[in-house]
Parts: structure tokens; C-alpha cells; sequence
């Protein structure tokens, strides 16, 4: 359906068919990065050796750990809801592109953005959330 759609736009730098499989090959990756996605949504585990499932149970998480790192979330998220924005959909798995579409920025942007929103989680982790 696509290239039924966009063949008569296009202006081939090489021949319709190679640009035929390029669609099609992307379509295709699309799709298998979807299903991959919709599966961590249902079973983080999905992708992860069945010894892993057992240790990532919940069980060995430090509560402490996990409520200080949810309020460092919440102090990111007010202080910068973009930086926020963008680690959230990364540890959500989407693809570089995938996010970039959905903030309207380039890859370079992200990856500062990203870079920049790790280092205040971490530091927020060190100096035990209180803000500096």
C-alpha cells in the first residue's frame, strides 16, 4: 500500500524496485520492532534468559533504592518534563527515531537531552534527592 501511494512522488536515485525493497524492508523492521515493544509491555522478560525472570522478580529490589529513584523521577520530571519525556520512551525501548518523531527533535538533540537527564538522575541519586 505504501508504495502504491508514494511511487508516483518519488524521484529514484536508483531503480524502482531497489526502492521497492527498501520500503518494504523497513515496513517489515518497523513491524518486528513493534511486536518486540507490545511484548515488553506485556512481558519484560521477554527477551531475557528464564534464570534472569527468577533474580528480576521483584523480590531482591531495594525498596529504599526504588522509592528514591521514583522521587528523583518526580524531581526530574518538574524540574525538566522533556528530559523526563525522553528517558521514559528510551526505557520504554522505542528507537532513537521513534522518539525523535514523538518529541520533534533531531537524533543529536536527543542524545544530549538523554545524556543531560542521566546525569541529573544520578546525581539526585547520590546526593539522596535533595536538590542542589
Amino acid at each position: 500500500m505504501t508504495i502504491s501511494r508514494e511511487y508516483a512522488r518519488m524521484t529514484y536515485t536508483a531503480s524502482f524496485a531497489a526502492w521497492a525493497c527498501k520500503v518494504l524492508d523497513n515496513r517489515i523492521l518497523a513491524h518486528l520492532q513493534k511486536k518486540r515493544r507490545e511484548n515488553r509491555k506485556i512481558d519484560p522478560y521477554a527477551e531475557v534468559d528464564p534464570e534472569a525472570r527468577e533474580i528480576g522478580t521483584g523480590r531482591d529490589i531495594n525498596p529504599e533504592l526504588k522509592r528514591r529513584l521514583a522521587e528523583c523521577l518526580r524531581q526530574l520530571c518538574r524540574r525538566n518534563p522533556r528530559y523526563a519525556r525522553a528517558l521514559n520512551l528510551h526505557y520504554q525501548g522505542y528507537s532513537t527515531d521513534e522518539i525523535c518523531d514523538r518529541t520533534r527533535t533531531r537524533p543529536a538533540t536527543l542524545y544530549s537531552t538523554l545524556h543531560k537527564a542521566r546525569a541529573m538522575l544520578r546525581e539526585c541519586l547520590e546526593t539522596g534527592g535533595q536538590q542542589s
